[in-house]
Parts: structure tokens; sequence; C-alpha cells
């Protein structure tokens, strides 16, 4: 690595109210600047606040740096001591799939075999946290021994396709607190989430901001073009420190060259502040930081890895709100910046650099054994992250700076190989932004029938794997849960739903917040079935309709909650029902039951809106349900439906179905 002199000075802070978003202040570095000469996955500093440690991705290496007065960085040299460090001296390192527990004097205590992890933490028992999300748990942590204690969090399913893909975005970095809890911030999804020290989940929190639209909408541009097997993600969040003295969360994002590029939240999950990164030469104007890769906080400094894998210091003395350009306080050397002779082609962008190729070979598939594929081996396929990265981006733009690192096979969380490419643009204006992408190779088809134990084409999830995240499976793909309520087609002439951005907002899942979700459409004569279980006259929330989050009893194995589930307790004579697998004028429930057509289309179940049964000519409601996969055009999914009979047992063309919708984002 090579170190360029500097000092240091910074500036900004604020207090964020209940009512408005934080404002956005700005950091001021003239300090010394280390530029690495290999990958650096992760930085971080001692207990001491006075030792900066330098992760190397690829080798797990570490190299340690002295904080002198004003900033500057004295090397202390290169070895193998704990990458990450905890309470009483404890250290950990991982490499690969082993994960070796060190005590204060560098000895070992225990090692041991976990899966790939994407991060380890130390806690204040000495136990260690291994970020490593499979259908198991988030986080699992062990003794020093290397004995399993807990598994915490879950797995949500974020990609019906691919498990493995699943368990990508799933992917974070696991942080410890001075109490004990402990956080785990996702790098491809913007969330929070907070555990006490067994393992419950606290809370969790959506992060929000200029730098998180900006990432989220590259991110869903690149989930409309990805190909159904590729694995690979946008990071919305690139690293996270606790600031030990005050419990305080910070985060690393790529961002712009108008925005927060590093986001500070206190330990209650309340975002604090944004922090922009300004950079001052001896001569030219101030550069503005817009990718960063981690950060590292003390008392006194902010340290931040950027993509370019270059580490700034910063000094927390000074304060100053974003848009005001401070001059350099002391000179300093002119870092060296690789430019190329070529012609601009963005107003205010200067000249368009060289987007080198970025790409990773697969390795050939191997020999699979009961149906899973060998840990090292893949399709075969090559991943160009480049070319993932450039579909994603929309014209208009120069690139300012791009860095490639390939991931060998074997290497940490990307066992298959892989690539991550990462960019800074500039659009007209002069305004730059950073983003980056990850690939890894996908592990090859083992399965028969092209994807689980149905054939189901494109997807590859199997019913258990599914299951094991509370997903419904159907045709090899796994879907979430979602939020269901029983829809009943009152006029037998089909049903008439919205998307998510034409819905309501109901509060369907029973959580006191209303979510904004997909509903019946404005006018529409299909009819939500209800019961007022509190007698207000009203349908307060999903609890007083029939759905997945309706009390009910277990399902049988193989099928999700559901509303008829939910139904069919009324049927059971403890309940006044006759067990007869239909709810009709013989059950005590009958007569309570209401039919909610939302005329005005305003989530609100008003006067004239509810009636019972009778009056909808409805006289009876199978509990004889039958799961489906039909879906409409917007993403709702009919999962289970039941047929509807009319009176005197009259057979009409109309059914009840389970609606699965589309909640917004």
């Amino acid at each position: 690595m090579v170190l360029f002199g500097a000092c240091v000075l910074l500036s900004g802070t604020y207090r964020s109210g209940a009512t408005r978003p934080p404002d956005v202040v700005t950091l001021q570095s003239n300090g010394d600047v280390v530029e690495a000469s290999e990958p650096i996955g992760s930085i971080s500093v001692a207990d001491d606040e006075r030792t900066l440690r330098l992760v190397s991705e690829l080798t797990g290496a570490v190299e340690s740096y002295r904080v002198e007065a004003g900033g500057s960085l004295r090397p202390l040299g290169r070895g193998r001591s704990a990458a990450v460090n905890g309470p009483g001296g404890y250290g950990v390192r991982a490499d690969g799939e082993e994960v070796t527990v060190l005590d204060s004097g560098g000895k070992t205590v225990g090692k041991f075999k976990t899966p790939p992890p994407s991060s380890v933490a130390v806690l204040n028992s000495g136990d260690v946290a291994v970020a490593s999300p499979d259908e198991r748990g988030l986080i699992h942590v062990y003794s020093p021994a290397g004995r399993l204690l807990n598994r915490v969090g879950a797995l949500r399913v974020r990609d019906r396709f691919s498990p493995q893909q699943n368990r990508f975005l799933h992917r974070g970095r696991v942080l410890t607190d001075a109490a004990g809890d402990f956080y785990y911030v996702y790098h491809y999804v913007p969330l929070i989430q907070k555990y006490s020290s067994d393992g419950r989940l606290l809370f969790e929190v959506e992060v929000r901001g200029e730098a998180v639209d900006l990432q989220q909408a590259l991110a869903q541009r690149f989930f409309e073009i990805k190909k159904a097997h590729q694995v690979g993600g946008i990071n919305v969040i690139n690293g996270a420190a606790i600031e030990r003295q005050t419990g305080h969360l910070w985060l690393a994002m790529n961002g712009s060259t108008v925005g927060g590029v590093v986001y500070e939240y206190d330990g209650r999950g309340r975002k604090l502040r944004e922090y922009a990164l300004q950079v001052n030469a001896e001569s030219g104007a101030p550069l503005r930081l817009t990718g960063v890769r981690d950060v590292a906080v003390t008392r006194l400094h902010v340290f931040v890895l950027t993509n370019q894998q270059q580490v700034y210091a910063f000094d927390r003395d000074e304060q100053t709100p974003l848009g005001r350009w401070w001059p350099s306080a002391r000179p300093v050397r002119p870092m060296l910046i690789k430019a190329f002779a070529r012609t601009p082609q963005i107003a205010g962008c200067g000249t368009d650099q060289t987007w080198g190729s970025c790409n990773f070979v697969c390795p050939q598939a191997g020999t699979c054994t009961n149906n899973q594929p060998p840990a090292n081996t893949s399709d075969g396929s090559t991943q160009d992250c480049k070319q993932a990265l450039h579909d994603t981006l929309a014209t208009g733009y120069s690139v300012v700076s791009a860095s490639c690192t390939q991931y060998q096979v074997g290497t940490a969380m990307h066992t298959r190989g892989g690539c991550r490419d990462d960019v800074t643009i500039c659009r007209a204006g002069g305004v730059n932004s950073s983003h980056n992408i990850t690939l890894d190779c996908p592990a090859q088809s083992c399965a028969t029938g092209g994807g689980g134990e149905e054939g189901g084409g494109e997807c590859s999830w199997t019913r258990q794997d599914c299951e094991a995240v509370n997903g419904i499976y159907y045709n090899g793909c796994c879907d979430r849960d979602g939020e269901s309520p029983v829809l009943v087609d009152t006029a037998g002439d089909g049903f008439a739903l919205t998307d998510a951005a034409g819905g309501v907002n109901f509060d369907l899942d029973a959580d006191g917040t209303p979510e904004h979700l997909s509903w019946t459409a404005a006018g529409s004569d299909d009819a939500w079935l209800a019961l007022d279980r509190n007698g207000n006259g009203t349908v307060d929330s999903g609890a007083e309709l029939f759905g997945n989050f309706t009390p009910q009893p277990s399902p049988p194995p193989g099928v999700a909650a559901n509303g008829f589930n939910a139904l069919a307790r009324y049927d059971d004579p403890a309940n006044g029902g006759n067990r007869d697998g239909v709810i009709d004028a013989r059950d005590g429930v009958y007569a309570s039951l209401r039919l909610w057509r939302d005329a005005n289309h305003n989530g609100i179940s008003e006067s004239g809106e509810l009636g019972d049964l009778r009056s909808y000519g409805v006289a009876s409601i199978s509990l004889d349900y039958k799961e489906s996969r039909r879906s409409d055009d917007y993403g709702n999914r009919f999962r289970y439906r039941a047929k509807v009979d009319g009176a005197r047992g009259v057979k009409v063309n109309r059914w009840a179905w389970d609606v699965f919708l589309v909640v917004g984002q």
C-alpha cells in the first residue's frame, strides 16, 4: 500500500426531528490517504481507537496503521491477526469456510467450519456471530470452540426463481454494540435489523435517503433484465460500523455529489445525520466522494474506504452544512489521477474515462450427489459484471472511474467464483454518482424436470427449501406468503383487482399500521368475507377478514396459512358448527358473517357496504378448498379456492378465493 501525505479536517452535524428528515452535512479531509494495492474488503478500528485495520477481501490479511495526531496514519505492518475484535481482547478471523477465534495475545483458542460467511462479529460473551444466511437463519452464533448456540433471524422470499439468489439478497454485515445487542445490515436490501443478545428481534428499519433511492432505481432495472438463474445484485448498503462510545450505527453507501454517502443512526433506529464527504487538494476543485465501501468511526475520526480502494481520514471537530465548499486548511500533495485523452461527451463532466472489462469464467459442472451440486462447481457460464452494470444504467453519462474485482473459486461468500464492478459516472450538470454490482457463479442444476419436484422451467426451488422460509411453493417457484383475504365473486362474472399502485391503504396484517396494497377495483361487485369480531360495526383490519393473518389452527403440512383454514374453525362444534365441511345457516357463525363490497374504493368499510350472506344469495361456502396456480396481470395470486352455493343448494357459477395481494414498496 502507498501512503500519500496529507492532513485532516471535517465538518457537519445536525439533529433529526421526528417529523422531518435529517439535514445533510459535509465532512472535509486534507488528511492522509492510504491507497491499497489489493482489494480491501473492510476497515475497522481497535478498542483503543488508535489502530486502524484494513482487511484484504481476497486473502484475509490485515494491514494495521497507527492513527496519529491530526489524523495522519503510520504503518504498523501486515499479518494474519484478527480481522474483527471484540470485548475482552477476543478476535475472530474468517478464511473461506473456516473461522478462527484468537485471544488478546493472538493465540488460537478455537477453530471451526461454517457455511461461507459474509461477515463475523464477537459478542460480549466471547461467542462468535457468523452471518451466513441459509434456510435455517440469518446469523449463526457459536461458542469459541465452535458449538452452535443459536440461530437468529429468518430468510424471507425475495426471489421466487432461485434459492441461491434468495440467499444472496440476504447477505449483510453483522455488528455488536457495547450492550451486547447486535445488528444485521443488509447489503442488497435497504434494511437494518437489531436483535437482543438472546436473538430476539428488537426492531427493523427501512433505510431511506437520496443515496438509497439512486441504487434502488438501478436495482429495479437490473432485476427486470436479469436472467432467472443469474445470481447477483446492486449494492445498496456497502458497509457498516458501530461507534463504541455512543452505540450509533454508521452506514457506508454509494451516492452522488449532491447528497450524503454516510448515514448515522442511533441505537433506537432513528436516522440522525447524512454526511457528504469532501477531499481538498492542493490545487484544483475539491473532490466529493460518491462511492464509500466501508466506514470506521472513533470519537475523533471517521475513516472511509472508497470504491477506488483508498482510505481517507476525517476529523470530527468542525461541521458545515452541505453545499459549502471549503478550501484546504493546509497544503497537501495532489493525488495521482489516471486520465485518458478522450473527447468530452457530457456537458460539465470532462473527459470520458475508459471502462475496462470485468468478467469471470465460471467453473464447469461436476457430479451431483444426492441431487446436490459440488460446492465449487458451476455451469461454465461467463459472468460479465461490466455488461450487467452497463445495461442497468440509462444513457447520457460519461465514465469518471471504474475498477473490477474478480473472486476466485473458494473465496469467502463467492465459493464458485464471481466478480464485482465499481463505476463512477457523471451526468449533465457535473453530477457524479457511484454504483457497483456483484455477480456470483450460479450452482449447477441437479434437479430433474426443469427445477423442483414438479418441474418448473426457470424456477429451481424445492418445496422443502421454500417452506423453510415460509414461502408458497408451486411449479418449482417460491412466492412470498404475502397477505391474503377471502374474496367472493358475488355476481359470478369473475374478479377485478388492481395493482399495488392502484390499491388502497388497509391494515391487512393487523399490526396497527396500514400498508398500501392491491385491492378490488373501483365499482367492482366482488366482496371480502368478513366477521366483525369486536362488534363496532366496521372492518378494522385483516384480523376481521379471513386470510393468512386471521387467527387459525395450524394448516395441513405443505399448505400455507389461509382464509379457508381460518373459516373452518367455525365448523367445529366447540364454535357453534356441525362439522359437515361447509359454512351455512346450520353453523352459528353464518348469521354474523358479512360481505364487504368496497364500492368507493377507499379501504374503509362504510355504511351500506356490509351485507349479510343471504342478501348476496350465498347459502353456503365449502371448506373443501383446492390449491391453484392462478394469478392476474398485476401479480395477485389466487392461491386457494372453494365453491359458493346459492339458496337451497343451487349450484351457481361463483367461487370464493383466498387471494394473496400485492403489497406496495
